[in-house]
């Protein structure tokens, strides 16, 4: 998704309304490249204390750190992104677009027979919201969200959507037989830590196949996680 006017402009406001004026969106960009910033929330909570870290002179307006707590951080990030009902404010997410067009994924979706899955750092109730929106919910049936375990660039949330594309497409845990299996798996990301957890998924796999070939000494089916970079 294409999320600068979203997800990215709901950082910069939240740390505004802490008075963390000094973060821009370029600054949110840098810390996305760096890695390691996943969650949004606690991304937000970093770049406030970071702000009265390096820009406040006068320690008597630093606000308490035990104030800024991710508790209230994310309640305020929630109020930008989802909107505020009460005041009628509306969200930023009603800003969000897809970045391939939704023809491309539904090709993509045909040549892969169905098994595609998404990987996102966004809780769920975002993740289907988002999906139903762009008519993506019957299309794409198996996501990883925040809440199933660590996120990227933690090889978990990829290597579970691969044990879900292994699946039968009636949502059963009946795996496919050998003949079904795919033996390439291919990701598509747009931030370095997508990279990351692609290559440290790939690699524990590797692992896992010469450990198989060693012990059983069988040829495994390779799979690989190839990882193209988009921009936002």
């Amino acid at each position: 998704a294409e999320v600068s006017q979203s997800y990215r402009a709901a950082i910069v406001a939240t740390c505004h309304a802490y008075g963390a004026t000094s973060v821009t969106v370029n600054t949110v960009n840098d810390w996305k490249a760096r890695g390691g910033c996943n969650n949004d929330w606690v991304l937000s909570r970093d770049l406030i204390l970071e702000h009265y870290a390096n820009h406040n002179q006068d320690t008597t307006t630093t606000p308490d750190n035990n104030k800024i707590t991710l508790e209230k951080v994310t309640q305020t990030f929630e109020e930008f992104y989802q909107g505020n009902p009460a005041s009628g404010s509306p969200g930023l997410n009603r800003l969000e677009t897809l970045i391939p067009h939704t023809d491309t994924i539904r090709l993509l979706a045909a040549r892969c027979q169905g098994r595609v899955a998404i990987v996102t750092g966004r809780p769920r109730k975002d993740c289907s919201k988002f999906l139903a929106l762009h008519r993506l919910d019957t299309i794409i049936r198996h996501s990883v969200c925040m809440e199933d375990g660590p996120a990227k660039p933690d090889p978990f949330p990829v290597r579970r959507a691969w044990e879900m594309l292994l699946l039968k497409n009636d949502d059963t845990d009946e795996t496919n037989t050998n003949a079904d299996v795919p033996t390439k798996i291919f990701m598509v990301g747009d931030t370095p830590d997508d990279i990351r957890a692609a290559v440290a998924a790939n690699n524990n796999d590797n692992d896992n196949d010469n450990v198989n070939d060693n012990d059983n000494d069988n040829n495994n089916n390779n799979n690989n996680i190839n990882n193209d970079n988009d921009n936002d």
